[in-house]
């Protein structure tokens, strides 16, 4: 059972989001987010793949909260458009820019920033929502980079294979 839906529809009705939040730094990010919390992505898409809706509801379990009033635990939220994947932290970032407005809307391109597996979280401990949203973006940056360099190498290979063109 999970005890509480985290970002929901607040009607019936297809609401069209707000345009994303453009990138932004770590202070105006911490700064403009009503909420920052550490996820662990349990199911990425509890619709099983089914058209019920444009977004995908994944299962989470919020591990901790740097910002905001949500408490830790099991939870439900619409990663739209941000996919998860099981087993992976998450930093969610909840940006609510009018009163009411459900927290799926106004989001940035940073509001789903994966954490590598091997980031140590304790070094968080006690440091502003600012100071810890650098140490993930910082440490994801470092992920990318090694990904990029991985995928340009094997790239490298594959164009070597083409048959030359006369």
């Amino acid at each position: 059972m999970i005890p509480a839906i985290l970002l929901v529809l607040s009607s019936g009705a297809m609401a069209w989001p707000e345009a994303p939040l453009p990138a932004m730094d770590a202070q105006i990010f911490a700064d403009k987010a009503t909420e920052l919390f550490i996820v662990k992505c349990l199911d990425p898409d509890l619709n099983k793949g089914a058209k019920i809706s444009p977004s995908a509801i994944s299962e989470i379990d919020v591990l901790s909260v740097i910002k905001g009033k949500r408490q830790p635990g099991k939870s439900t939220l619409i990663s739209r458009p941000h996919p998860m994947e099981a087993g992976k932290l998450y930093l969610v970032a909840v940006f609510r820019t009018k009163p009411k407005q459900p927290a799926y809307e106004a989001q940035s391109p940073q509001a789903f920033t994966e954490i590598p597996g091997n980031f140590d979280r304790t070094r968080l401990a006690g440091k502003p929502a600012a100071q810890q949203a650098v140490m993930i973006f910082e440490a994801r940056r470092e992920q990318v980079d090694t990904l990029i360099q991985k995928l340009q190498k094997e790239k490298a290979v594959l164009d070597a294979a083409r048959p030359k063109v006369s």
